[in-house]
């Protein structure tokens, strides 16, 4: 006679068997009943793991995997990557030096294009930096971000890496916007354009209700350089506190500095003996 197949019951039927069951006539029969009654007994014990027991072997496991797909292998690769994009960083900063310590005033009739090109740059760093994170292994899933956002499973683990690549694409995009818009014009205006030293007298549109503002000092709106109705080219870091307090929406500042076709890179600033009209 077969052995019936206990796994099949449920708990309430081994129950019952275990009353019915005749354990002298059938004592093998009667020792796999009892086994498989102690097995489900204690299955919502096993069932009841820790969340902290659940990262940890989901840790144990995405381990095993990184060893056995040949992951360091990967993660060289994606360090020598990382040299190159800093790299590249020290090289458009470098060359990017002029932006950072004079301001650039952009000729009007050509805001709009470096604007639009800009924010085309920063698209296409969009899409290039998100598709590059969500190429990223679970295994960069730190154990610390794991406890925060609850991660146990392996459908957590990619909408994690999904959302992560989407903050990081842009957050690096408008880093990228920043660049293309303030600095590229000037490396244009310092390297491939013709220009020369020249001075021009300018008139103050706006100015800030303080002298700091954040990393920009003496902050002051040139009227010449307007971009839209309320956009307007700025100056800032080459004033005094006492040379800006002096100064009036509607006065008349001297800047130095060099022309090109694209714009004015204003080295330094001085009093206008033009007085303003009244």
């Amino acid at each position: 006679m077969a052995s019936p197949d206990y796994k099949k019951y449920s708990l309430a039927e081994l129950y019952d068997a275990q009353q019915n069951i005749d354990k002298e006539a059938y004592p093998d029969n009667y020792q796999l009943l009892l086994a498989e009654i102690k097995l489900k007994e204690n299955a919502p014990k096993r069932q009841k793991i820790s969340l902290a027991q659940q990262i940890e072997n989901r840790v144990k496991e995405l381990e095993t995997k990184r060893l056995t797909n040949g992951s360091e292998k990967l993660k060289q690769q994606k360090l020598i990557r990382l040299f190159g994009y800093i790299l590249l960083l020290v090289f458009i900063g470098v060359f990017s030096l002029p932006a950072f310590f004079h301001s650039y005033l952009i000729e009007p009739e050509y805001y709009l294009a470096i604007n639009f090109s800009a924010w085309g740059i920063a698209l296409i760093s969009l899409i290039l930096v998100y598709r590059e994170c969500e190429k990223n292994d679970v295994g960069t899933i730190k154990l610390k971000q794991r406890k925060i956002f609850k991660l146990t499973t392996e459908k957590g683990d990619k909408k994690f890496l999904k959302y992560r690549a989407a903050i990081s694409a842009i957050i690096l995009a408008l880093f990228a916007h920043f660049v293309a818009f303030k600095t590229l014009p000037v490396i244009a205006h310092e390297y491939l354009l013709t220009h020369k030293i020249s001075s021009s007298t300018v008139t103050i549109a706006d100015k800030r209700s303080r002298y700091r503002r954040k990393y920009c000092n003496g902050k002051v709106y040139i009227n010449e350089y307007k971009y839209g109705s309320d956009d307007f080219g700025h100056i800032c870091g080459k004033l005094s506190r006492h040379f800006w307090n002096s100064l009036e929406v509607g006065s008349k500042l001297k800047i130095v500095g060099t022309q090109s076709k694209l714009g004015f890179l204003v080295v330094r600033t001085e009093k206008s003996k033009v007085k303003p009209k009244p």
